[in-house]
């Protein structure tokens, strides 16, 4: 909620500098604000108790002007912190007093007792199988412990009558609701169901002294609408105070000896005046923010009309003596004057009384602040830029018509989108100029331009890609020649060394041979006698030797040893 904590921060700056002598008289928990007011609403404080969001239940002790209030900002722990306030509403710093162990309950209402010097709060188990009431003494050192284990109860509001010595708190347990109390330092008693009939599911408490009343906010299941109750402090009297019946939902109650303050869901502060016979419903004229607990300062102004109503609060104001005027650190703490300044700011404030965060309204446009080294910084989103998140990225960016695309939730710079003919981060570099690159890459005139998108077509003419083209179409030639090499040796090695005769045809009549025996040359198919072999038919006649096989014809075949020989055998005479 930057914008309620830039108002925030506004009303802390300007309380310091307002020197009215006015006293506040409520005081409001919102987010991490705690909203000092007058009874009219009006502004008079704000100071800052958390530094996220879990500024929860209120306690004041009007004896010694201390506020307490809880702290459930770590979902592990959670911190009851004091702070000093004046009557002015100026404050010291808040310090945790109490740090509980909060992973296995949920923290619901505070109350302190400054007679006993005491604080009592209330919890309920995760899951809600019981509830507790604890007890802290503030002697020092401080200790705290279960006072209460509660079976089978919701335990929501306390509070504490100092005067007569009990404790009150409202079981929400929509079974079995009730008020319960029990009496403080009381030897062998325990708690009692205080008010159990017309009662349905009860939250906050306040108490009125001034009327010995005690006020409870109640949702009647029957109708859906709130009620605020009250009833006795002996337990009679219960009756409806206020029927909410347009939707007003109060979370908080605090009593003055004028009215009944509450705050409700609708961020708003609501006050009903006893004096008034109708109890109007009288809003506040302050904005508040998701109000949480409320308290108010002039709790014992009864006791200036009759001190003996409550003996044990009476002596305890006069033995107190009025506070004095405190030096105020809102964010540091107090130091040994230098140069008139008497504070030590925490890291990420400055100013006299460390009132000024460094952080506040540093970074521009909404974007968040934290310390680096105590010093501001800023985390910018994807579109500003800047040491403030002043500068916007996604202007002048883009040159040559491009469009600037920024992703506003990545953590990756805005990107161009280029029109067509331009490439490049900022659209800078021409098409042009990106096909010489392509085709003549690196080492050309042309500069080195990484951005250009090269497609696969270009690749063979980019340095690089070409030589190692090159050498894959070498190694496929060499691979193809040397299996058509081996094809052409085993198709050869298949081959017979002899080839067949399939037919015979006379030309001329068969000359007689030699007495030596040579070869006639028309008896031969070539003059080659040692690899073409010679025929020597037997003495037939024509249509004989027309109708003999390929098998006879081939057994007319010189043999090998006879042509080894050099000799042929006679052929008979026709």
């Amino acid at each position: 909620m930057p914008g309620t904590a830039n108002v925030k921060m506004f009303w802390i700056l300007l309380s310091l500098l307002t020197t009215a002598s006015a006293e506040w008289d409520v005081v409001i928990s919102e987010f991490d604000f705690l909203d000092f007011l007058y009874s009219d609403g009006r502004n008079v404080s704000v100071v800052q108790g958390s530094h996220r969001g879990g500024v929860n239940s209120l306690a004041y002790d009007p004896i010694y002007e201390n506020l307490y209030f809880s702290d459930t900002s770590d979902v592990h722990v959670t911190h009851i912190k004091i702070m000093e306030v004046t009557r002015e509403a100026v404050v010291s710093p808040a310090y945790s007093v109490v740090s509980i162990n909060s992973s296995n309950l949920y923290f619901r209402d505070l109350a302190h007792d400054p007679v006993n010097s005491s604080l009592f709060w209330t919890t309920t188990d995760i899951p809600y199988t019981a509830g507790q009431i604890w007890q802290a003494t503030l002697d020092k050192p401080i200790t705290f412990s279960p006072l209460l284990r509660l079976e089978g109860q919701i335990p929501q509001g306390i509070v504490v009558d100092s005067c007569r010595g009990y404790i009150y708190w409202a079981n929400m347990n929509q079974t079995s609701p009730s008020i319960e109390r029990l009496r403080l330092g009381g030897l062998g008693t325990g708690p009692e169901s205080f008010i159990t009939n017309q009662i349905f599911s009860p939250s906050d408490l306040a108490l009125s002294q001034n009327q010995r009343m005690l006020y409870w906010i109640d949702e009647k299941t029957s109708s859906k609408n709130s009620i605020i109750a009250r009833a006795a402090l002996d337990g009679g009297e219960v009756e409806e105070f206020l029927e909410f019946k347009d939707g007003h939902v109060p979370k908080s109650l605090a009593v003055t000896n004028e009215g009944l303050y509450f705050t409700e869901e609708s961020n708003a502060v609501y006050v009903v005046y006893f004096s008034d016979p109708v109890r109007t419903l009288h809003k506040l004229n302050h904005t508040v923010y998701n109000p949480q607990g409320i308290a108010v300062r002039n709790q014992l102004a009864f006791l200036n009309q009759n001190k003996d109503s409550c003996p044990p609060l009476a002596e305890l104001r006069e033995r107190v003596p009025p506070r004095r005027n405190i030096t105020v650190c809102l964010f540091g703490k107090i130091s040994p004057p230098v140069n008139g300044i008497e504070c030590t700011c925490w890291a990420g404030y400055t100013g006299r009384h460390c009132e000024i965060d460094m952080c506040h309204n540093f970074c521009l446009n909404g974007e968040r602040c934290f310390l680096t080294d105590g010093h501001p910084t800023c985390d910018c989103a994807p579109d500003r830029t800047g040491s403030r998140c002043e500068l916007e990225s996604c202007v002048g960016t883009c040159l040559n018509g491009g469009t600037l695309k920024c992703n506003k939730t990545a953590s990756s710079q805005p990107i161009c989108v280029c029109p067509k003919g331009f490439y490049g981060p900022s659209c800078e570099t021409p098409s042009a100029l990106c096909e010489l690159y392509c085709r003549y890459g690196e080492g050309s005139l042309v500069p080195n331009l990484f951005q250009c998108p090269c497609s696969l077509s270009d690749a063979p003419l980019v340095p690089g890609r070409f030589s190692t083209h090159v050498t894959i179409g070498l190694l496929c030639a060499v691979a193809l020649a040397i299996l058509l090499a081996a094809l052409l040796f085993v198709q050869t090695k298949r081959l017979k060394s002899r080839p067949k005769i399939f037919k015979r045809y006379s030309v001329t009549p068969k000359p007689v041979t030699s007495p030596s025996c040579e070869i006639a040359i028309e008896n031969c198919c070539n003059m080659n006698i040692c690899d073409t072999p010679c025929y020597e038919p037997d003495l037939r006649t024509l249509e004989t030797d027309r109708k003999k096989s390929k098998k006879e014809e081939k057994r007319g075949l010189l043999s090998e040893d006879v042509l080894a020989q050099n000799s042929c055998r006679s052929v008979p005479d026709f």
